[in-house]
């Protein structure tokens, strides 16, 4: 079986950057970074080859042993097109060789797993409390690849910008194509959608254990859910080996009263010795983090619902930042730091 992942920018869209260049200088590219290095890492813990880890983009990434393979464009009407694009053209160029398990970037694999037997061409999950198709993981084999053909020329004449819409009217128009279709269990896709509060309903209907989580771990609504436990019992979702992963590799890491910021190259750290703004900060799980603005070094919180204690936070971090911030970044001057609740 092989791992395969796609990412895939809009330059020149609205709102996108405009090339290559200014896309690795945004704070997306770090954040996706750091998605694709945690994905390398686990995979290869959880038994997989590194020659087996396939990457699709359009833009240039390395990372160890994991190189970009830029076989592909940005679609003018839809961003899932491109990847299953791509994954016909490496079944036709041979770089597929047969079983194939096609994952988001923010779906984790949890412990290892065989290709499921029950699937001759695709198989798909389903949004467990939704009665629609999910495709954030998916399995293939060489035979899927005439289905795939059919699927990708349709979708391509009906410019629909939603993949999983593009599917369901696929089959609806071509009911034939139904039967290559094997619907799995949600213990391969277990995710964040369709709303938190049905977790508990999807936790419960999955088949244990769980195969693969499927959330944003830069998302505190997300982290609480899978990484504590929330509205689970307090059973979390995810191992302490991911977690410990995540947590590597700049993900937030909320009960800690000193918090390390999300991008590490900055090497910033922020200590609160106020034990009302500590325990508050705790309580909120809030964070902080360094980002950039006009070349400009900006340091932000995010996800603090109080307002009076954003405010609090911001006058003492301005009137003693330069006790509170060790900084080892070149040119950084305290007095330009911005503070703004997100």
């Amino acid at each position: 079986m092989q791992n395969y992942m796609s990412y895939v920018v809009e330059y020149g869209r609205p709102n996108r950057p405009s090339d290559e260049s200014e896309w690795k200088r945004s704070d997306t590219y770090h954040l996706i970074d750091r998605y694709l290095k945690v994905q390398y890492e686990n995979s290869l813990r959880l038994g997989w080859d590194a020659k087996d880890i396939i990457l699709v983009t359009n833009f240039s990434y390395r990372y160890k042993k994991m190189e970009a393979l830029q076989i592909v464009e940005h679609s003018d009407f839809c961003l899932d097109f491109p990847r299953f694009h791509a994954l016909e053209k490496l079944y036709s160029e041979g770089v597929f060789k047969d079983k194939v398990w096609l994952h988001d970037l923010d779906c984790f694999q949890l412990i290892p797993f065989e290709f499921p037997p029950h699937v001759s061409q695709i198989g798909i999950c389903k949004y467990a409390v939704l009665d629609y198709l999910n495709i954030g993981s998916m399995f293939f084999t060489k035979e899927s690849v005439p289905v795939l053909r059919s699927l990708l020329h349709y979708w391509s004449g009906i410019s629909e910008p939603y993949g999983e819409k593009a599917l369901h009217r696929f089959i609806d128009n071509y009911p034939s194509y139904r039967k290559s279709l094997a619907i799995l269990n949600h213990t391969y896709n277990l995710n964040h959608l369709d709303g938190q509060y049905h977790f508990r309903k999807k936790y419960k209907t999955a088949v244990k254990p769980i195969l693969a989580a499927h959330f944003h771990p830069d998302d505190i609504g997300n982290w609480r859910v899978f990484c504590e436990g929330y509205m689970n019992k307090g059973q979390s979702v995810i191992d302490g080996r991911l977690r410990s992963l995540l947590i590597e590799y700049g993900f937030r890491r909320y009960a800690d009263p000193k918090m390390f910021l999300v991008r590490p190259q900055s090497s910033i750290e922020i200590t609160v010795r106020s034990f009302y703004l500590r325990n508050a900060l705790i309580h909120n799980k809030a964070g902080l983090y360094v980002t950039e603005q006009n070349g400009e070094p900006v340091l932000k919180i995010w996800r603090i619902w109080d307002k009076r204690l954003a405010q609090r936070l911001k006058q003492v971090l301005e009137k003693k930042v330069a006790t509170r911030l060790r900084v080892e970044r070149k040119g950084f001057n305290p007095s330009s730091i911005n503070i703004e609740p997100i």
